[in-house]
């Protein structure tokens, strides 16, 4: 493992399939306006220094909300993945499911794009706007162990051509359109912004139904 994830990106080849595009396009224009508005009225917080932004959607309903080191506490052994509870607990993290309430970076459009998730059946938590600096990249992680289905709907507000969700079956640029994409966190995989400008995503943790998966990923 160690050896693939230290390949350079070059290495990985395309794959559209790590990612489900929703028919649906959004208001790209509101949503960059939204951002705007994020940015000049509220402090980010950042997880790490290249990764952080603003929670839409926390279960406290303060926009610095669920920013803590979670995906750290799943631990790999033998094959299979296990959540250390305790070290989960004790970094304060909730699951997603506790994420529902609204933030002071809440704004109406993001509220409409989030509601047409929940109208859909997917019941929409922990809404986020991500940044992922320029010239940056995540470390390689996981948001749930292998038989958990858990996934995360990706909305591209800014973005360049040199950003990729990464996983070992390959990698998938997202681009800024107005799309919406579905991907699964359960696996293990990064971001990486190789670009020169800074990356924003609207990233919305979904639940989708047992009998619906099969549609997606």
């Amino acid at each position: 493992m160690t050896e693939y994830w230290s390949q350079k990106l070059s290495a990985f080849s395309d794959n559209l399939a790590l990612a489900s595009r929703f028919e649906t396009r959004f208001d790209l224009q509101k949503l960059k306006a939204e951002l705007k508005q994020v940015q000049s009225s509220l402090e980010p917080i950042y997880q790490i220094p290249q990764w952080g932004g603003w929670s839409l959607m926390s279960a406290s309903g303060h926009h610095h909300d669920g920013w803590q080191k979670g995906q750290t506490c799943f631990t790999t052994s033998k094959g299979a993945t296990e959540l250390d509870k305790g070290k989960f607990e004790a970094l304060g993290a909730k699951p997603s499911r506790y994420h529902v309430n609204p933030t002071e970076a809440m704004k109406p459009y993001c509220a409409t794009v989030i509601q047409y998730f929940r109208d859909a059946g997917l019941n929409p938590t922990k809404a986020r706007i991500v940044e992922l600096k320029a010239h940056r990249e995540t470390s390689v992680h996981r948001d749930a162990t292998d038989d958990d289905f858990f996934v995360r709907v990706h909305i591209p507000i800014e973005t360049n051509d040199h950003c990729y969700f990464v996983t070992e079956e390959g990698r998938v640029h997202m681009p800024a359109d107005g799309s919406a994409f579905l991907v699964r966190v359960n696996r293990l995989h990064k971001a990486v912004n190789f670009g020169a400008t800074d990356r924003y995503h609207l990233m919305i943790d979904v639940v989708v139904p047992d009998d619906k998966q099969s549609e997606f990923l």
